[in-house]
């Protein structure tokens, strides 16, 4: 029988026996709710079930199976190259650490620990093959974005071209293609610091993109930042003033 039709009346079939089984006993105090979840994959499932908000309650328990057994493959897999990559990744940060900072040398590293990611991507492409069977792409795009939330693709992106008004729309769009490529790297992690690690990557190729274009990056973030201060203090100004009255 195709699962899909097979889920509703094994559902069907559960409620009714609770049902049933409520009518002849008598009433406790324990309250009719599934557990919390306890292992690290259901945990992170429940956290992006929430996001996704899904009414087809067969759906989300297919969508939720999926997410559980990826979780669960992709911990296995990190406990067993977590202690190489973490010797790459502190290499890339020796790397990009004054006095000796060498971003060209960095990089190299970055090509090893991709390499290291290359041995998952199957695991993960599978993964989101079955996942475009049960959801839209929309709802993938909710998934990958409550993956790596912080810092967050959009977020990152749009604080790059905010800061650089001279932007073109190619340069817009570079800055998008870079900060989408991080997204798809964080999502294979189960750290938000190895999430902002990736996307760090991604910031130094665009910095060294907005000085070649001569935009100046660091000149040009610090008029950022002192326009977003500035706008700060006006606001709590006005949020005091309104206080007073």
């Amino acid at each position: 029988m195709h699962l899909h039709r097979f889920f509703p009346i094994v559902v069907f079939t559960l409620m009714a026996s609770l049902a049933l089984a409520g009518e002849n006993s008598t009433p406790t105090s324990v309250p009719i709710a599934t557990a919390q979840p306890s292992s690290p994959a259901a945990r992170r499932a429940a956290a992006i079930l929430k996001d996704l908000k899904l009414n087809d309650a067969g759906k989300k328990a297919r969508t939720r199976t999926l997410l559980e057994t990826h979780f669960t493959a992709m911990q296995q897999w990190h406990e067993a190259n977590d202690p190489t990559l973490a010797t790459l990744w502190s290499e890339w940060a020796a790397k990009r650490t004054p006095p000796n900072k060498d971003e060209a040398a960095a990089a190299k590293v970055g090509e090893k620990i991709d390499a290291i990611y290359a041995g998952f991507r199957p695991r993960r492409d599978a993964f989101l093959a079955s996942l475009a069977m049960e959801i839209s792409p929309t709802e993938i795009e909710t998934i990958k974005n409550s993956l790596t939330r912080s810092p967050g693709m959009d977020r990152t992106a749009n604080a790059y071209i905010e800061m650089i008004p001279q932007f073109t729309d190619a340069d817009k769009a570079f800055v998008r293609e870079r900060f989408a490529l991080a997204r798809e790297q964080a999502i294979d992690t189960t750290t938000d610091k190895e999430v902002a690690a990736f996307f760090k990557r991604q910031k130094v190729i665009v910095e060294a993109y907005i000085d070649e274009k001569g935009y100046d990056y660091k000149k040009s973030r610090a008029a950022w930042v002192a326009k977003l201060n500035a706008a700060d203090a006006a606001a709590k100004a006005v949020s005091s003033e309104a206080k007073k009255k």
